[in-house]
C-alpha cells in the first residue's frame, strides 16, 4: 500500500476539484476529487501535500497564497 495525501482547498465558499481526464486508463477517470498524490520518500504528509498544491498551482497558474495552517486531526486510510 502506497501512502498519499488527499487535500481540499476552500476560498470564498468554493472548493478546488480537479476533474480527472486526461490519465489512460485511470480508475479515476471522469470523477472530481481535491488535490493530493503519492508521498516521496522521506516526505512527511504535510510536506507531500504542499508540494502537491505547489504542482497544481503551476499547472493553472493559481496565484500562491499565505498558507494558514494544516489540519491533520483525522487520518483515513483506503487501499485498491
Amino acid at each position: 500500500m502506497k501512502l498519499a495525501t488527499l487535500c481540499y482547498i476552500r476560498h470564498n465558499g468554493k472548493t478546488l476539484m480537479l476533474h480527472r481526464i486526461k490519465k489512460e486508463n485511470d480508475m479515476h477517470q471522469g470523477k472530481w476529487n481535491g488535490l493530493g498524490g503519492k508521498f516521496e520518500e522521506g516526505e512527511t504528509p504535510e510536506e507531500c501535500a504542499i508540494r502537491e498544491i505547489e504542482e497544481v498551482q503551476r499547472q493553472i497558474n493559481m496565484r500562491p497564497r499565505k498558507r494558514l495552517g494544516y489540519d491533520t486531526s483525522f487520518k483515513i486510510f483506503h487501499s485498491y
